[in-house]
Order: C-alpha cells, then sequence, then structure tokens
C-alpha cells in the first residue's frame, strides 16, 4: 500500500527546494547584468518570494531604508506582473511580510510622520537583483561546455 501523506515539514522543504531550483535555472539561463527585472511575459508572475523583492527594493538604496509605498512602487516598476496583473492584495502581502520577519526593521522619521523600513544589519545578505541577474564567470564557462 503506497501512501500521498508528507512528513512534517517535507512540504515546505520540498517548496525551499522548487524555489531554490528554479533560481538556480533562472540564474543560469540568464545574462542579463542590469539591476533592474530581464524582459518577461507581463502575465507571468516572477520567481521570487515577496521577502526577497523587500530585500531587492531596500537594498537598492544607498541608504538601505524606504517607505512602504517606495518598496512597492520599487516591486512594481521592476516586476510589471504587479503593476498590471496581480490583484491589489498583493500590497497587504508586503505589509504582512514586513510586520511578522523580524529582519525587517521599522524605523520612524525624527517628526514621527513617516516610518521607514529597513534590514537587520546582521541578516542582510545585501541581496540585489544585480546578484540574481548577474552570471558569474565561473557559471558563465559552465554554460558554454
Amino acid at each position: 500500500m503506497s501512501t500521498c501523506a508528507l512528513e512534517p515539514n517535507s512540504t515546505k522543504q520540498l517548496s525551499s527546494k522548487e524555489n531554490q531550483n528554479s533560481l538556480q535555472t533562472f540564474e543560469a539561463h540568464n545574462t542579463h547584468t542590469g539591476a533592474e527585472a530581464p524582459q518577461q511575459p507581463i502575465s507571468e508572475r516572477p520567481p521570487y518570494s515577496y521577502m526577497a523583492m523587500i530585500q531587492f527594493a531596500i537594498n537598492s538604496r544607498k541608504n538601505r531604508r524606504m517607505t512602504l509605498k517606495e518598496i512597492c512602487m520599487w516591486i512594481e516598476n521592476n516586476f510589471p506582473y504587479y503593476r498590471d496583473v496581480a490583484k491589489p492584495g498583493w500590497k497587504n502581502s508586503i505589509r504582512h511580510n514586513l510586520s511578522v520577519h523580524d529582519m525587517f526593521i521599522r524605523e520612524t522619521s525624527p517628526d514621527g510622520k513617516k516610518s521607514f523600513w529597513t534590514i537587520r544589519p546582521e541578516a542582510n545578505r545585501c541581496l540585489t537583483l544585480d546578484h540574481v541577474y548577474k552570471v558569474s564567470a565561473a557559471d558563465s564557462l559552465l554554460l558554454h561546455r
């Protein structure tokens, strides 16, 4: 008798492995070196988690901080899917991810009127789109074999 039940945490591990594999495949086949996302069909959802896209956005700034509105605008500008196709609820998902993950820190402006989001320094891998899309020299050699 075969069972289809998954062990505890195996779904999460499977999902994580799938995300990692799709990212590696995406990186290996992409030669884009700019800091913006390459052209992809607008109807196609980008292969990144909200947490990763938030990191891309915040790390795109020299001062490494952004308001929620700026983060959402950055995502819309770099991933047209979220501007043209996605339902408006994705912005609530960004807000949720900022609040839930302790790697994101909310800072208030001196006058208390604005809130900025930044990444806890010890948790920041300084992940940017440039890092994701840049094919290293070693990877490039492997692709041309």
